[in-house]
C-alpha cells in the first residue's frame, strides 16, 4: 500500500524528520482513503505550578501554570477518558510540565515531583554538642526515611522567615492543656545540604472540602474510626497513587510512635486524618493509625475498685487496676512500668471513672482519668470529651421513670431549666451503687436509686445533699449512671 507523507513544524511549515526528535508531540492528519498522511510535530512545553483548575459542561479542562491558561487537545482528552483521569489530571500546587501540540493546547502532561515533602515530625530540639548553635527535627520523611534534620540558619516557619530557635515555640507543637510535644504531619524543605529551611503546619478547614495549593497546608477532615472499601473515605474522599500514607503503628503518648509510610488504604483505622484534599476530593495525605493495633475503650468508662501492685512476665512490679466495665469485672495491667502515673501522675484510687486502651494481652497503653467520685464535688455537666461526643453530669437526681431521669446541679427553680439535665437510661445501660464510706461498688437497678428531692413550690428541694449521681452519655443516653453514697 502506497502512502504520501508530508511533515510539518508548529509554524506549519515543510519540516525535515530529523526535526521530530523523541519527546516532541506529533499530530496526525490522514485522508478518507489512508492515502495521504500529515505529520505536524511541536516541540512546546510548559512547566510551572498549577494554579487553576476548570472543567465546563461540555468536558472542555483548561489548567492555569502559574496564570496563563492551558487548554487541553480534544484527542488527548479522548485518549484519557477510559479510566485512567488521575494520572494526567495534576493538583493544585502541584509542580508540572505540559506538552503542547502546534496548537498549543496539551496533549501529554508529566506530573513533576511537588516542591515540598511530607514528613511526620517526631520531636524538635536543640542541638546539643558541637559548637552548633542550631535546633533539630526528628521526621519520618514520605520516602519512609526516619532523619534528623539540622535548621538552616535561616527557616521559613508557616510563611514567616524565623531564626532556628523558633522552631521550638511553633503552637501548633504544643497540647496546650500538658505542654507536652504533640507528633504530627507537616510539609518541609531542605536546602542543597540537607538542612531544613521549610516548615508549614496544617491549618484545620471549616468545611467539608480543601483545596491544595503551594502556600497552604490543610487538614481538611478527621475520622475517629471506621472501614472502607476501595479508595474512599467517608462521603466525599478519595486517594490515587500520588496520596501520602503514614501509618503510626503506637497510638500513644507514652512513646515516641513507630511510624511507617505505606502504599495502600487500610480496610480498617483509627484517628483517620485526611489533608490536602484537592479539587476531586482526592487526598494528598493522610495520617492514620491500625485500627487493631490496641483496642479503644474510651468511648466506655471504667469503674476503679482496687488498685495494686503485680509483676509482668519479666518479674518488674507494674500496677494493676480493677473494676467494672459493662457490667463486667475486668482486671488490667499497665503494659510497663510507670505507664499509669504517666498518663495519671496524681495517682488512681477507688471510685475514679477512668478511659482505656489496651493491647490483645490486656495490658494498658493509654489511660485518662475522666472523674473522681471518692470525694463530694461541685455538680458539674461536661462539654464532649471525645470526637463521638461522649460527656458526663454530675449532680443530684430530682426526678426519675423506669427510663429517664432528671439530674439537677442545685436547688431547681422550674424555670431555670439550665440547672437540670434530662437523660435516657436504655435498658442497656450499666448502673451501679458506689458506697464511699464502706469502700464498695456493686451493680443495681434504677428502681433501687432513690429520689433525691421533694417538688416545693415549683421547685425541687434537694433531700439529701450527700446522694449524687454520676451520668456518662453518648449524646442524651446515660451508659453509665452511679449513685454515690457520701
Amino acid at each position: 500500500e502506497k502512502v504520501h507523507a508530508s511533515f510539518y513544524n508548529a509554524d506549519l511549515q515543510s519540516a525535515s524528520i530529523d526535526e521530530f526528535v523523541n519527546g516532541y508531540i506529533v499530530s496526525l492528519f490522514e485522508s478518507k482513503d489512508g492515502e495521504y498522511r500529515k505529520f505536524v510535530v511541536s516541540g512546546k512545553s510548559a512547566t510551572g505550578v498549577v494554579d487553576s483548575f476548570e472543567e465546563d459542561e461540555d468536558g472542555n479542562v483548561t489548567i492555569s501554570i502559574e496564570g496563563v491558561p492551558y487548554e487541553y487537545a480534544p484527542t488527548f482528552l479522548e485518549n484519557i477518558a477510559g479510566g485512567i483521569r488521575d494520572e494526567f489530571f495534576p493538583k493544585m500546587g502541584h509542580n508540572v510540565k505540559v506538552y503542547l501540540n502546534y496548537e498549543g493546547k496539551i496533549a501529554s502532561i508529566d506530573l513533576a515531583a511537588r516542591d515540598f515533602l511530607y514528613a511526620y515530625c517526631l520531636a524538635i530540639a536543640p542541638k546539643t554538642g558541637g559548637m552548633s548553635n542550631t535546633v533539630q527535627l526528628k521526621v519520618v520523611t514520605e520516602k519512609n526515611d526516619e532523619v534528623i534534620l539540622n535548621a538552616a540558619k535561616d527557616v521559613t516557619i508557616n510563611g514567616v522567615k524565623s531564626a532556628p530557635a523558633d522552631l521550638l515555640t511553633i503552637p501548633a507543637f504544643e497540647n496546650p492543656k500538658t505542654g507536652e510535644f504533640v507528633p504530627q504531619l507537616v510539609r518541609i524543605k531542605t536546602n542543597s545540604d540537607g538542612e531544613l529551611k521549610m516548615i508549614m503546619t496544617a491549618t484545620e478547614t471549616k468545611t467539608n472540602l480543601g483545596f491544595t495549593d503551594k502556600d497552604t497546608f490543610t487538614l481538611t477532615t478527621s475520622y475517629g474510626s471506621g472501614s472502607t472499601s476501595g479508595r474512599g473515605y467517608g462521603t466525599y474522599y478519595s486517594t490515587d497513587s500520588d496520596t501520602v500514607r503514614f501509618r503510626v503503628k503506637r497510638p500513644d503518648n507514652y512513646h515516641e510512635p513507630e511510624v511507617m509510610v505505606v502504599k495502600t488504604n487500610p480496610q480498617a483505622y483509627a484517628n483517620m486524618k485526611i489533608y490536602d484534599v484537592d479539587e476531586f476530593w482526592r487526598a494528598g495525605a493522610m495520617v492514620f493509625q491500625d485500627n487493631d493495633t490496641y483496642s479503644n475503650y474510651m468511648n466506655r468508662v471504667f469503674i476503679v475498685t482496687d488498685v495494686f501492685t503485680t509483676f509482668d512476665s519479666n518479674r518488674q512490679p507494674v500496677k494493676a487496676i480493677r473494676g467494672w466495665q459493662q457490667t463486667n469485672q475486668w482486671t488490667y495491667v499497665e503494659a510497663e512500668e510507670g505507664l499509669i502515673d504517666h498518663y495519671i501522675p496524681e495517682g488512681i484510687k477507688i471510685g475514679d471513672i477512668v478511659q482505656l486502651q489496651v493491647d490483645d494481652a490486656k495490658n494498658i497503653r493509654t489511660i485518662s482519668k475522666m472523674f473522681s467520685l471518692a470525694e463530694k464535688q461541685t455538680p458539674v455537666t461536661s462539654g464532649a470529651i471525645t470526637s463521638d461526643g461522649i460527656s458526663y453530669v454530675y449532680g443530684y437526681l430530682c426526678n426519675k421513670d423506669t427510663s429517664n431521669v432528671v439530674i439537677s446541679m442545685d436547688n431547681y427553680d422550674l424555670d431555670a431549666t439550665s440547672n437540670i439535665q434530662m437523660r435516657t437510661i436504655p435498658t442497656s445501660a450499666s448502673i451501679y451503687v458506689f458506697d464511699v464510706q464502706e469502700k464498695t461498688i456493686r451493680k443495681t437497678t434504677l428502681r433501687e436509686i432513690p429520689i433525691n428531692a421533694t417538688m416545693q413550690n415549683d421547685r425541687y428541694e434537694i433531700i439529701d445533699e450527700n446522694y449524687m449521681v454520676f451520668a456518662k452519655t453518648a449524646r442524651v443516653n446515660a451508659t453509665e449512671f452511679i449513685f454515690i453514697k457520701y
